[in-house]
């Protein structure tokens, strides 16, 4: 019974540690992009002022999340 805790703790440490590599491994691969990333971000706005001007929460998301939440 022990050896059989003992393995799954050394799966889960495993499998841990491989995503952690993998997460790191994106992180890293990604600085090739460093340079664009406000030029990324300055389009996303762009976009998001065009298709939502007021904003992501205007006054009508605002009151139907109100009545939603605070009616009950």
């Amino acid at each position: 019974m022990a050896l059989r805790k003992v393995k799954m703790v050394a799966t889960h440490s495993a499998i841990t540690g491989m995503t952690n590599s993998a997460i790191l491994g994106l992180l890293e691969g990604s600085r090739v992009f460093q340079g664009y990333r406000m030029v990324v971000f300055g389009g996303l706005v762009a976009i998001l002022l065009v298709f939502r001007p007021r904003g992501l929460l205007d006054e009508k998301v605002v009151h139907c999340l109100k009545a939603r939440f605070l009616s009950s």
